[in-house]
């Protein structure tokens, strides 16, 4: 399939264990994702990309792979997957699996193969002899939460590379014996009937040295590990000798990478890239306790990337984020409008847009987790820092972690007012209660101002639009706390605004004498001909003449 046919299409992502429990055992399941296709069909996406399904210890949220072959067993069997991706198919939708690449768990037999010097596994894992005759680690590198990133194993004499979390050694994306286990894997998958994969980390495989890091608070020894000459080649391998002989979609997620190294990822490796960027709503990585949008930064960060990259993947929520929309309102009575506003900026941007279930429904983060009810390994990890590492109190190292904690993406998803009461009374194996404010899906369907209804409109308008679909981008820059841009395609010109701010925002004069006709908006008989300003968070797409 071409390249811009994909661009027509919108991904859904699930994450499996809270978007429908089959069998009420407290986890979701293939069976649960199954039993809802018709429900995303009728919605209008085309793509569902489904949360790591692989067997795992479970100590990072199914990141920690230890057998790519087989799957968790309370998500379901593989035949359990080949009868969804079949199912998908009779409703044109296609199924691709997030596929954790960067690292594993200590307990995938390759890793424990690798103790032995002379094991091909060796190859497979960073081992190195330590400092202070092997009594130190090998470098001053560092985790996220300030701790080393290297672990002894007496049995091996050495020590691993683990930059995410101990019980997850990094992969040496450099060593073929991998390169040949991971196509000999997505030939499996793709045979199968899976349309592809997003892979995560895909800058950070290869490590260029292990040198000593660079001063930091965290993740010292980064500048070695992230867009090396090895990750281009790794993933051009993958092309050639797999991915060029399917019809298939390959994402790769980047953190801070320069535009240049993303161009190089998309024209030789994969089909889109997806900057982490788009998810922290800013260009550099943000601090923990930043709790809103800096409207600004944002700018900043759609406009460049839309700009640099043809092969975009937006996107503002996924299971690792919390709710982007309780970043940007505090009124609860806002909510509604600013969700409208920010689907219409995802899905009028260029590129192949990536909604996360609840974001259609306008979902917040709730109120308050507590810290004995946190279910994120790095957000358990976090508060335990904040707390004896930086002795802040237990108030503050809540709030801090309540901002960002990815709990908050992880709760059942609301299919109706009766599921959200019996889960409200009962323990659920991944979190304990919802939202009462949660709008249920079965609610908002009849509802034809609903946050749903309008998600449904705009993915049919953008379905419906090549313009939308594989149009030039091209910002309006005005000095006020407005996204205004331009998509252009064989003529056809779309202006598109949007206001991310809770007040009326006036409009600069290049704007207010534009002469054009409203195709969709937030606001019921919103129009663009001489509009003197924009209502809070209106938004609108318009033809202009």
């Amino acid at each position: 399939m071409k390249l811009t046919e994909k661009l027509a299409w919108t991904v859904y992502q699930i994450y499996v264990p809270s978007f429908a429990d089959s069998n009420d055992d407290g986890v979701g399941d293939l069976e649960g994702v199954l039993s809802h296709l018709d429900d995303l069909a009728s919605f209008g996406v085309q793509v569902l990309d489904l949360s790591p399904l692989f067997a795992s210890p479970n100590l990072d949220d199914g990141e920690d792979v230890m057998d790519y072959y087989s799957l968790r067993p309370e998500f379901g069997s593989l035949e359990d997957l080949k009868r969804l991706v079949k199912e998908a198919e009779k409703r044109n939708l296609k199924v691709i699996l997030d596929f954790p690449i960067h690292h594993v768990s200590i307990k995938h037999p390759w890793f424990s193969s690798s103790f032995e010097s002379n094991s091909p596994f060796r190859s497979c894992f960073v081992w190195s002899v330590g400092r202070k005759k092997n009594h130190l680690p090998p470098n001053n590198w560092t985790m996220a939460d300030g701790s080393s990133a290297w672990t002894y194993v007496p049995e091996a004499k050495a020590w691993y590379l683990h930059t995410h979390r101990k019980e997850e050694a990094d992969i040496n994306g450099d060593s073929p014996l991998f390169q040949q286990e991971m196509e000999k894997i997505f030939r499996f998958y793709l045979d199968l009937g899976i349309y592809g994969f997003r892979f995560d980390a895909i800058d950070s495989l290869c490590k260029e040295s292990l040198e000593k890091g660079k001063k930091a608070k965290f993740l010292i020894g980064e500048e070695h590990c992230r867009v090396t000459e090895g990750d281009h080649a790794l993933f051009r391998r993958f092309r050639e000798d797999v991915f060029s002989h399917y019809d298939c979609m390959i994402i790769g997620s980047v953190g801070e990478i320069p535009y240049k190294n993303a161009r190089r990822f998309v024209t030789e490796a994969v089909d889109f890239v997806q900057p982490r960027a788009y998810g922290w709503g800013q260009n550099e990585r943000p601090r923990h306790w930043q709790n809103r949008y800096s409207l600004k930064a944002l700018h900043e960060m759609v406009f460049s990337w839309q700009r640099e990259l043809d092969g975009n993947v937006p996107y503002f929520e996924n299971k690792n984020l919390p709710r982007s929309l309780s970043r940007l309102v505090r009124n609860s009575k806002s909510a509604q409008m600013a969700a409208k506003a920010l689907a219409t900026l995802l899905l009028s941007l260029r590129g192949v847009p990536f909604l996360y279930q609840g974001e259609e429904l306008g979902i917040t983060n709730h109120s308050f987790i507590e810290p004995r009810d946190y279910h994120d390994s790095f957000a358990s990890a976090l508060y335990e820092t904040l707390r004896r590492r930086y002795h802040l109190s237990v108030r503050r190292s809540k709030a801090i972690v309540n901002r960002f904690n990815p709990d908050h993406a992880r709760f059942p998803f609301p299919w109706s007012e009766e599921q959200i009461q019996n889960l409200s009374h009962k323990e659920s194996k991944l979190l304990f209660t919802m939202q009462n404010q949660d709008i249920p899906l079965e609610k908002q369907q009849k509802d034809p101002n609903s946050v749903w209804s309008y998600y449904r409109e705009l993915l049919s308008f953008r379905s419906s639009s090549k313009t939308l679909q594989e149009g030039d981008f091209e910002p309006l820059l005005t000095k006020s706390n407005i996204l205004a841009y331009w998509r252009s395609y064989q003529g056809e010109m779309l202006f598109v605004l949007v206001n991310l701010t809770g007040h009326r925002v006036s409009l600069p004069r290049k704007i207010s004498t534009m002469v054009g006709q409203v195709l969709l908006s937030n606001y019921p008989h919103a129009g663009l001909t001489y509009k003197k300003r924009l209502r809070p968070y209106e938004a609108l797409i318009s033809k202009v003449k």
